[in-house]
């Protein structure tokens, strides 16, 4: 009899191999999440620099102590100061433990320019965990502060320093070349002018100037830059003058012989401007004058000035062209007046020059000069005189008996004047007693001094200075 096999089927065969496989291989456990430990210390990341008035970002990540990113929030633990130097704030300026999650963003902000450190320390200790500096540099320019000193006198030469500076008031440390866009200008009733030539460069923010003081004054200097717009102004700075250079001495056109005329005199400095502390300073002025004549004063005493300035009521006896002449006392320094026209006074007397001989009845010729007080010739005597009235020391009659004011020229009248007697006699010329009344009165009436030119004002001195440099280049 024969025996068949058996037949095993296929899938019960792939189970009975994968079961003796299996049997063989080691077992596999679950899968395990490993968490970040406990905080250890922190990273901050901060930009390298940062720009005042505008904020900038710092990352504060939390580290265990593998080194490992603390990204869940931390139920326990302390809390953590962030703590910045300086102007500087810090938002937010505290971290919790629920913070923790994945670090944090602090937004810092500073208008100073400085350093700012910023620091995590943990509440209750005194050492920071971390920290980080970044430098804060000055946005952009601005405006300048203008600085001058208080006070400073003509022809002495001063310093402006100019500061440039952001919105905050921060020094522009690191201000490009801004020579070619600046303008310097100074205002008010003084003048300064610049010392150099071109623009000196800013230095760590700052450009210095020399400027020299010229007319007297307030005055202040301001600067302005055309492509920012940035200007700057100082406060006022008194522009005093400097010491005695020279006087102007201004007298009127025109005045009389013998009576009182107003003088101006101006104690004036290197630049024309008025020293007004003169009555202070000064030691007092000499009078002399260019002709023959009598001057009256011949000095005016210092602390007769008022504001530099002194009102004199002078006199001189000599008619014609007259030029008076200041002269610091004990020094040589003055200055001289234009021509001024002297004038005779009224008539006072006249002279009468005759011949030694002459035949009685028959004319001869006779000249009768018309003069003043202080025997200065009345030469428009024919414009301005009175009938002058002719007598004689003798018995006899003389003719004519006056003669008209037109019969004179140049102060002078010739005259054919004839005597009935023969004897020795003189003739007499002389004014009506009503007309020297007249004079005498107009004269006492004219006795006070007039109150002459006014003050003379800085335009006026410098015209004045300048007509007598002219004339002295010409004497």
């Amino acid at each position: 009899m024969v025996q068949r096999a058996r037949r095993i089927p296929r899938l019960s065969l792939f189970f009975a191999a994968f079961s003796l496989l299996a049997s063989s291989l080691p077992a596999v456990a679950g899968t395990i999440v490993v968490k970040p430990g406990k905080l250890d210390h922190f990273a901050i990341t901060a930009p390298e620099t940062a720009v005042a008035g505008e904020s900038f970002l710092v990352r504060v990540d939390p580290y265990d102590s593998n080194g490992n990113l603390i990204t869940e929030a931390q139920a326990k633990g302390g809390s953590f100061t962030v703590r910045v130097s300086g102007g500087a704030k810090a938002d937010p300026d505290r971290i919790r433990p629920t913070d923790f999650a994945g670090g944090i963003t602090v937004r810092v902000t500073d208008k100073v320019a400085e350093i700012v450190e910023l620091s995590i320390i943990e509440s209750g200790a005194a050492m920071p965990l971390a920290s980080v500096q970044v430098p804060v540099y000055p946005n952009k320019l601005d405006h300048f502060d203008v600085h001058v000193p208080k006070a400073v006198t003509s022809g002495e030469s001063f310093q402006v320093r100019f500061i440039a500076r952001d919105a905050f008031g921060n020094t522009k440390i690191d201000l490009p070349d801004i020579r070619a866009g600046v303008a310097i200008e100074a205002s008010g009733a003084g003048t300064v002018q610049q010392e150099e030539k071109q623009l000196p460069p800013f230095r760590s923010g700052e450009m210095i100037m020399s400027f020299v003081p010229v007319k007297v004054g307030k005055v202040k200097v301001a600067v302005q830059e055309q492509t920012t717009h940035s200007r700057g102004q100082s406060t006022e700075m008194e522009i005093g003058p400097a010491p005695l250079h020279h006087f102007v001495v201004q007298g009127p056109k025109a005045a009389v012989a013998g009576e009182k005329f107003t003088l101006v005199l101006a104690a004036m400095d290197l630049n024309e401007n008025v020293v007004t502390g003169y009555q202070t300073q000064g030691d007092g002025v000499l009078l002399t004058s260019s002709g023959e004549g009598l001057l009256e004063p011949t000095a005016v005493r210092a602390k007769e000035f008022r504001s530099g300035q002194a009102k004199v009521g002078v006199s001189y006896t000599a008619a014609g062209s007259l030029r008076i002449t200041g002269h610091e006392m004990n020094r040589d320094l003055g200055g001289t007046s234009e021509p001024i026209i002297i004038v005779a006074g009224e008539p006072d007397h006249f002279v009468v020059t005759t011949p030694q001989e002459a035949v009685a009845g028959e004319t001869f010729p006779a000249e009768i000069a018309a003069l003043d007080g202080f025997n200065n010739s009345i030469v428009d005597y024919d414009l301005r005189g009175l009938e002058v009235y002719l007598s004689t020391d003798g018995t006899g009659a003389v003719s004519p008996s006056s003669v008209s004011p037109s019969a004179f020229s140049g102060g002078k009248a010739a005259v054919d004047i004839s005597y009935s007697k023969a004897e020795s006699f003189s003739v007499i010329a002389a004014l009506s007693k009503d007309d020297l009344e007249k004079i005498i009165r107009e004269r006492l009436r004219r006795a006070p001094v007039s109150p002459g030119p006014a003050p003379l004002t800085p335009e006026e001195v410098a015209r004045e200075r300048e007509r007598e440099l002219a004339l002295q280049a010409r004497e």
